[in-house]
């Protein structure tokens, strides 16, 4: 019995050795940040699937103009987010840390598809507030991505000769996957095909925007407190996308394989936002309300 009770120790040990080891090997190369960004998918793809279930007919609540807004109104705090970077490159040419260029030739570019959406018919496209948010969001986003572009800033000395961060991200390779991923979507749709396309691809390719500019904010650490409050209204802008989701599955309407995209783009600002919320905590409001830099010290663990 002694030795039957030693052997079953010495497996509780191993057993107890094993766990920890998987549980230290998880943390290692299991980031806090990678956690967050597949809880809120899951959570939000979650939720949508069974609302669509719950809700099998349309509310009557949402018409075409709320949607137009919600569409809308997320897309503006998109420009006043880089209408925020844009003064601030005007006020301070030679301060672009913080700010990826790959990031906003994406950005740029969801920001044409998009307009192509909403222009190509549908509500949207008779909407006089739609109209001039998507011209706005594209001369904005053309401005702040020449006001980055090294050969522009050589071509413009008062633009400064500071040149930008170097940025390593393979962008051009992901825009690649999302366009295949996009097109194969897009022949499959019974209807609506082209529409279908300039929308899944231009939700993806912004969401896919976060990925550069994340990389770079792991390079800079540090961040002026006025880029990361246009990070900020990124955010805002993705919760309003979200409600404009919400409110289509209220009326019966359920688009999970672009819905997904967005899903995607809360989970990466929901990220930051979290980091954010504990560097401001550690710096203190009224530092940044000052103007001072934002210290991202806590994404080392990322």
């Amino acid at each position: 019995p002694e030795a039957s009770w030693g052997i079953a120790r010495a497996r509780t040990d191993v057993t107890t050795a094993g766990s920890r080891l998987v549980a230290m090997s998880f943390e290692k190369h299991v980031s806090p940040s990678l956690v967050r960004i597949s809880i809120c998918v899951i959570v939000l793809t979650a939720l949508s699937g069974l609302a669509s279930l719950i809700i099998r007919e349309p509310l009557y609540i949402f018409d075409a103009g709320h949607i137009g807004i919600l569409f809308a109104g997320s897309n503006t705090a998109f420009l006043a987010s880089s209408m925020l970077l844009v003064g601030r490159l005007i006020q301070q040419p030679q301060s672009t840390a913080g700010i990826s260029l790959h990031a906003q030739r994406l950005n740029l570019l969801a920001a044409v598809l998009r307009a192509c959406f909403a222009l190509s018919g549908g509500a949207f496209s008779t909407s006089l507030f739609v109209r001039v948010e998507i011209v706005l969001s594209v001369l904005g986003m053309l401005a702040l991505v020449l006001m980055l572009e090294p050969a522009v800033r050589k071509m413009f000395p008062d633009l400064g000769q500071g040149a930008t961060a170097a940025e390593s991200f393979p962008s051009g390779k992901l825009l690649v996957a999302i366009l295949c991923g996009a097109l194969i979507g897009s022949l499959l749709q019974n209807q609506d095909g082209m529409r279908w396309l300039l929308l899944s691809t231009a939700t993806y390719v912004q969401a896919s925007a976060m990925l550069p500019q994340r990389e770079l904010l792991l390079k800079t650490r540090r961040i002026s407190a006025i880029t990361s409050h246009a990070f900020f209204l990124l955010a805002l802008g993705g919760l309003f996308r979200l409600l404009m989701w919400m409110a289509l599955i209220c009326e019966g309407e359920l688009h999970l394989t672009i819905m997904l995209g967005d899903f995607l783009h809360a989970g990466l600002f929901g990220d930051f936002v979290a980091l954010y919320t504990r560097a401001l905590g550690q710096q203190g409001l009224g530092g940044i309300l000052d103007g001072g830099d934002l210290n991202l010290s806590v994404m080392d663990a990322v």
